[in-house]
This record gives structure tokens, C-alpha cells and sequence, in this order.
């Protein structure tokens, strides 16, 4: 038995983004890997499929129209009705105050080169000194990993006070310190006898936006915000065979992410710019869905309607059919 014995669940939407650098399950094409080939027989293991049909994210009788323009995105259909009701949020059929309104909203890019540029302006505009973070590490060309193969951890890491960040780990669950949650920074410290330009702080101290308010914190803003304290994390990952480890703080500059980073996530408000085509299937579907209102949408630049009009992609083909396939397996609650 693939999973000796013990019953598995599989919880995801396979509406949202494929892997990156990785095949999806829902993948048929040739496989030449012996595990891509074992994963793909264990997979088909899986017999049974309860489909979750309630939208949680965008809730009341006042986002129908919403929730209707998101499924014709999800599946590839957006209508005429659809567009005309995005539309409506484009910066420039909006009042000024409309507009400014979303000046400290989280921008969401298809692009890290966008990500990484509206991140450096952002923290360059607060007027005050930014540090760079530089990880400790441990085994052969350790120092070379990329944040992904690291593990979500950063080779170096800019950061100052006021930043908004994003936590890449999952610390404590009940309380909201989740891999996505977002923050401010409001300082950082060392230990005693340590150097800020050599050594890594102790700990950066952030109001975190949905930290629940009667959880523990070191104290609390002027604007009675609670400060948490959070620390390096030592993640282990390979290089070849070689074993390595990798310390740093489990954050990342998020004034902006991009689509792939913004999955899981549910915000008041986001600023989107979908004016090109998706390079990956699912891109503007993510990326409008993270909110949990029309009202909670900027669109910065104008988009036509032709531009959700196309071929569907050979992933779309096979997730399709794979959804048809878990059809017949579907159980009734």
C-alpha cells in the first residue's frame, strides 16, 4: 500500500497556480523520473473526492456579481458582464480619494523584477537607514541557494523600520503567525555585546496586522498594536549531495508580492496591474481573488476584453480532465 495503511487527505485547488519548476498532479504527459512516475501512481490511488462548493472569501448578497465574475476567471469563461464589472475599479474611472485610499494597500505583481522594484521604492521612500540581513551558513556553496531552494529563506535580507513584511513560516497557527501573514516592522535588536554591521539581531520586534489582540506581545504601539518578537529559523536543504543549513529571519519585504507568493493569502485590499496576458495559467485568478471585495480591488492601468479571450493552454486541457475523472468519485456529505 502506498501509504502504509494510514488514511490520506489531499486539500488543494488545482485552479490556482501549477508548480513551480514541477508537474502538477493532474500532469499526463510523458514522465521519465522513476518518482514522478511513483507520485503519479500514488496519486491515482485516491478514489474518493469531497468538492468544497462555499466561497468563503467573498461573502453576502452584494458580491454575487463578484463571486460571478471570479468563476468566469477560474474557469477560463469571463464574460462581457464580468469585464464591465471589473472595469469599474480601474484607477482611472475612480475619484482621487478612491484612488489614495489604497496608497498603503499590498501591490500583487505577475513579476518579481515588478515585485522587487515597487518593494525598493517603498522602503528608499520611508526616509530611514535599511540594514542588510546576511544569513549564516553551514555546508558546500551553502551561500549560493536561492530563497526557494533554501527553503523561503533569504541570502540577505533588507529590512528597516516601518517595512511591511510578510512571514514565510508557520510559528504559531492559533495565533495568526503564519507563513503569509503580514506585519510592520517597529525595531529590531541585538543581543548584548553584539554589532549591528556584523551580527544578526536577536530578533526583529513586528505588529503583525492579524495577530489575535489578546495573544501575548513585548508591548504595544501608540496605536495600542501588540509587538511580537520573532527570531531566526536554521533550515536544512541540499546541494546536489551535499547537506547545508541556512539561518536567517523567516520574513520577506512585502510592500509588494508577486502572484505565486500571494496564494493562501486574504486581504481587505490589493492593487493589481492586469493589463498583460497570463504567462501561467490561473495568474489573474489568483491575484483578483485575494480580496474579499470588489471594493477591495485597484486595478492601476486599463485592460481589454480580448485580453481573457484565447486558446486554452494543454494545463488547462489536462486539469479539465482531471476534473472530469474525480466527477464519478465525488461523495455526498
Amino acid at each position: 500500500m502506498a501509504f502504509g495503511g494510514l488514511n490520506v487527505i489531499l486539500l488543494g485547488d488545482f485552479f490556482q497556480l501549477p508548480p513551480v519548476g514541477s508537474l502538477a498532479l493532474y500532469n499526463t504527459g510523458m514522465l521519465k523520473s522513476e518518482l514522478d512516475i511513483a507520485g503519479r501512481v500514488a496519486y491515482h490511488q485516491f478514489n474518493r473526492t469531497i468538492e468544497l462548493d462555499e466561497i468563503v472569501r467573498q461573502q453576502g448578497a452584494g458580491e454575487a456579481p463578484f463571486r460571478q465574475a471570479l468563476e468566469g476567471l477560474r474557469h477560463n469563461t469571463v464574460t462581457r458582464n464580468d469585464w464591465d464589472l471589473l472595469t469599474t475599479r480601474v484607477a482611472a474611472q475612480l475619484t482621487d480619494t478612491e484612488v489614495h485610499a489604497f496608497d498603503d494597500a499590498i501591490r500583487i505583481f505577475g513579476r518579481k523584477i515588478d515585485v522587487n522594484e515597487y518593494n525598493q521604492d517603498k522602503m528608499a521612500a520611508l526616509n530611514v537607514p535599511v540594514i542588510q540581513l546576511e544569513a549564516l551558513h553551514e555546508g558546500h556553496q551553502a551561500s549560493d541557494a536561492s530563497f526557494d531552494d533554501a527553503s523561503n529563506l533569504h541570502k540577505t535580507l533588507p529590512i528597516c523600520i516601518g517595512a511591511r513584511i510578510m512571514l514565510t513560516e508557520n510559528l504559531w497557527t492559533e495565533r495568526g503567525l503564519v507563513n503569509g501573514a503580514l506585519g510592520t516592522v517597529i525595531d529590531l535588536t541585538w543581543s548584548e555585546g553584539a554589532t549591528v554591521k556584523k551580527d544578526l539581531p536577536l530578533a526583529v520586534l513586528i505588529a503583525f496586522d492579524k495577530y489575535e489582540d489578546d495573544g501575548p506581545c513585548l508591548y504595544r504601539t501608540d496605536a495600542s498594536c501588540p509587538v511580537v518578537p520573532i527570531f531566526t529559523s536554521r533550515r536544512e536543504f541540499f546541494r546536489g549531495a551535499a547537506q547545508c543549513h541556512r539561518t536567517q529571519f523567516p520574513l520577506t519585504v512585502a510592500f509588494a508580492v508577486t502572484v505565486h507568493k500571494a496564494q493562501g493569502m486574504t486581504v481587505d485590499q490589493a492593487v493589481l496591474n492586469i493589463a498583460r496576458k497570463d504567462f501561467v495559467v490561473g495568474l489573474t485568478y489568483v491575484a483578483v481573488s485575494r480580496v474579499k471585495s470588489l471594493s477591495g480591488i485597484l486595478f492601476e492601468s486599463p485592460f481589454d476584453f480580448i485580453r481573457f479571450k484565447g486558446i486554452p493552454t494543454h494545463t488547462e486541457t489536462m486539469r479539465l480532465a482531471d476534473k472530469a475523472r474525480r466527477l464519478s468519485e465525488v461523495v455526498a456529505l
